[in-house]
């Protein structure tokens, strides 16, 4: 609900997109490659890469090679590659030529897992994402697979050293499908299979009734489940997120059998290394890099070849299997009904018309001054700031500048507790009637689409998490547009990409931005009083029609869409 800072235009007139600074629902900056921001507007399959690969790995110039190279398998599965890394207090979604250029070549980059972001964001500096901090960052961005050539786990001795990789905490928190090679066999590949039993983390096998490790084709695990069909995979994520779990599923597929280390021959080396650790006091942390060091030595550089079989071959295959779940999705929103040409096209706002936040943001402010011992604020007061950047919200509410530290310990409050607090119950705020009669007007042959002053990641975390996205053909945020509402921008964004005329359009909204919105693009509007703003408020911008409930809002459109 809160506003992002304005976009600025290029020189051309058109948005220039590397510019754009804008922030997720959670006041995060993520700044989008066009190719992604368009993928993620239409519903196209994208997936997520780690930067860590360009700066950790290879030296200059076949980590720019190798990284172009992961892209393009990405390209060859049939989905948009989007490599993400952390620069100037910006989270990046898509990386650029320019950018993989500048990452490869600047030295001393550190690895940045999902612990240490918000330090790197706040200070400005320059990070390459590991897999737990890809997953924060693709979730925030909308993104739901990714890609990576191993995963981490738990670590040899972790018993007593408690070493255990944060990729595996972070799948208990991230709502992504992560495709991998399994995980290398210097882990305890056993107790790795339990935390992820225990963690409620489905692993599936592709290829193989075995948990693969890494180089090697085997792990001697078996899976607990094998599906060598893309379909059913995709079919198996959207059911593990439609139960409600919030967190990760993972799907492992065995290297190439041309380009795997014999098993024996990986295990011998680790032994050996083990042993000698001990001889040496290797313990902790350094017991990993030890062991690696290990490996390669005994193996003469085949694991650098096999290293680089699994990225792109795993990178291919999340291409392939991000397809697969966008063109169910796609079908699922054809088969609902025929779409724009016979019903027309209804556009809704998000908040406060189609699911209550602004009760939620009351709910949240309220939260953050219990939680830094302030006196509470009266709900109507919080309720008047909404539309505003946090900022503004709490340095009005505090009564104090801007510049005061209480305002940006009340933000990051705000931030953690909108995500804690909110997003799990999404489905519980849903207007009554909303599920229903989306799922009705889509039955009739209306398509629907999503207007936002929230940006498109957000709002597209929200629906999922509403279990409403499905019902939408599009959702469109403010940061897809030059101009937020009340411009006609947005509305006209999805006229043309549904290729609706405005006259078969309707714009249904709880704020007077809205029906200025709709009026200034030409189509009608339905004024919610259910919402944030009063029916005289909205009767001032001579909607169409005022609707009291969802009920009335389903009967215009039916007078206006569907008896025309």
């Amino acid at each position: 609900m809160y506003h992002s800072p304005p976009i600025r235009r290029g020189g051309t007139g058109t948005v220039d997109r590397r510019s754009m600074q804008p922030w997720s629902e959670h006041g995060i900056p993520l700044v989008f490659g066009r190719e992604v921001t368009d993928a993620l507007a239409s519903g196209a399959p994208v997936v997520a890469l780690e930067s860590n690969v360009i700066t950790h790995g290879l030296p200059y110039p076949e980590n720019v090679a190798t990284a172009r190279r992961v892209e393009q398998a990405v390209r060859a599965g049939g989905a948009i590659p989007a490599t993400i890394g952390i620069d100037d207090g910006r989270i990046l979604i898509g990386m650029s030529d320019p950018d993989i250029e500048r990452f490869a070549t600047t030295p001393g980059i550190p690895k940045i897992s999902s612990r240490d972001m918000s330090v790197v964001l706040a200070t400005g500096g320059m990070g390459a994402t590991t897999v737990a901090s890809s997953l924060v960052a693709a979730e925030l961005a909308g993104i739901e697979f990714f890609a990576s050539a191993g995963i981490g786990g738990v670590h040899r001795g972790a018993e007593t050293t408690m070493d255990v990789s944060s990729d595996l905490i972070q799948f208990t928190r991230s709502r992504m499908a992560v495709v991998c090679a399994g995980a290398k066999s210097i882990l305890d590949l056993s107790l790795t299979m339990e935390f992820l039993e225990t963690h409620c983390v489905p692993v599936i096998t592709f290829g193989s009734d075995y948990f693969p490790a890494f180089y090697c084709r085997s792990s001697g695990l078996r899976s607990p489940h094998r599906l060598d069909d893309e379909a059913l995979i995709a079919r198996a994520i959207d059911s593990h997120w439609a139960l409600g779990n919030h967190g990760a599923i993972l799907i492992a597929s065995p290297i190439h059998e041309c380009d795997a280390i014999d098993a024996r021959e990986v295990d011998a080396a680790i032994a050996e290394a083990m042993r000698t650790a001990e001889r040496d006091g290797v313990r902790g942390n350094a017991i990993t890099k030890y062991l690696m060091r290990a490996v390669d030595r005994a193996t003469e550089g085949r694991s650098a070849r096999a290293n680089m079989s699994v990225l792109i071959s795993t990178a291919e295959l999340a291409g392939r299997l991000a397809a697969a779940h966008a063109s169910q999705r796609a079908e699922r929103a054809r088969s609902a009904g025929p779409g724009a040409p016979r019903g027309g096209v209804v556009i809704f706002d998000l908040d406060g018309t189609l699911v209550d936040t602004p009760r939620a943001i009351v709910e949240t402010f309220t939260a953050v001054f219990a939680t830094m011992a302030v006196p509470p604020r009266d709900p109507a007061a919080i309720r008047a700031t909404i539309g505003l950047p946090l900022e503004r919200a709490f340095s009005q509410l505090l009564g104090v500048g801007l510049d005061d530290p209480t305002v940006a310990q009340a933000v990051a409050h705000y931030q953690t507790l909108f995500r804690e607090l909110v997003l799990p119950r999404a489905s519980s705020l849903i207007f009554p009637g909303v599920a229903d009669g989306l799922a009705a007007l889509r039955s009739r042959g209306v398509s629907l689409a999503v207007a936002t002053s929230k940006f498109h990641a957000s709002a597209d975390a929200l629906l999922k998490a509403a279990g409403l996205r499905d019902h939408f053909d599009l959702v469109v945020g403010a940061d897809q547009v030059a101009a937020p509402k009340p411009s006609p921008d947005i509305g006209q964004l999805i006229m043309t990409t549904l290729g609706v005329p405005a006259e078969r359009a309707v714009m249904v909204g709880d704020t007077t931005h809205d029906l200025l919105m709709a009026k200034a693009a030409g189509m009608r509007s339905i004024g919610v009083t259910y919402g944030v703003h009063s029916a005289q408020e909205l009767a001032s911008t001579n909607p169409t029609w005022i609707a009291d409930s969802f009920g009335d809002v389903l009967s215009c459109v039916t007078q206006g869409l569907l008896q025309r």
